[in-house]
């Protein structure tokens, strides 16, 4: 069963982020709001771990998985 982890915690300010890709599984899914987004700023320890994780990245309709390019 898939399950949808919801995170709006800053990544510089607890282990939400850490913990939900421990957690999460190949059919599961990860959105973050909030502060959460920080973590989606390029060249960051948080978005090394998403970059590094085997979920899918899905921006404006694409999704790809989350091991991008980061020029």
């Amino acid at each position: 069963m898939s399950t949808l982890h919801l995170l709006n915690e800053s990544p510089y300010k607890g282990t939400s982020l850490t913990s939900a890709l421990l957690f999460a599984t190949l059919d599961d899914a990860l959105l973050l709001t909030g502060d959460a987004v920080y973590a989606l700023q390029k060249n960051t320890a948080p978005y090394q771990l998403l970059a590094k994780s085997h979920l899918y990245l899905c921006y404006k309709k694409i999704c790809k998985p989350a091991i991008w390019k980061t020029h």
